[in-house]
């Protein structure tokens, strides 16, 4: 017998209550039969996690420019501790998150929403860690 798969989808660019990730594909996946988390922006103060539907949903803090660092230690934190089976990365910043997973936990599959994929444009982004910029 198979193990549930485990999906967690992450965003810093995003609520995550976002309806294109948590009606859609979290609420797809989970009819599919995997086990969801969604982890994304929430309100300016502290971390809020409940269930939607059967999805678990963790909302962060949400902070901007130079503060946006602690905003993704944050979710790598969090995407640590749901140690799932697969990382979809939803916005660049999060990629780095994925990655970072992955080198410690070489099993585990990183997706990267590639609509948002524009490698020329990244290298001259100043809000994005330069270790991102060159991928």
């Amino acid at each position: 017998m198979t193990a549930i798969k485990h999906v967690c989808l992450l965003t810093s660019s995003y609520p995550a209550d976002y309806s294109r990730f948590l009606d859609r594909e979290a609420q797809s996946l989970f009819q599919a039969g995997f086990k969801v988390t969604v982890i994304g922006l929430g309100n300016k103060y502290n971390t809020h996690i409940f269930y939607s539907r059967g999805i678990k949903v963790i909302a962060v803090p949400e902070r901007w420019q130079i503060k946006k660092i602690r905003t993704l230690r944050e979710i790598a934190r969090l995407a640590w501790q749901e140690n799932a089976d697969v990382y979809h990365c939803i916005d660049p910043w999060c990629l780095a998150v994925g990655l970072h997973i992955k080198t410690y936990r070489p099993r585990i599959k990183v997706v990267y929403e590639s609509s948002e994929w524009f490698p020329r444009q990244y290298l001259d982004r100043t809000d994005l860690p330069v270790f991102i910029r060159i991928l």
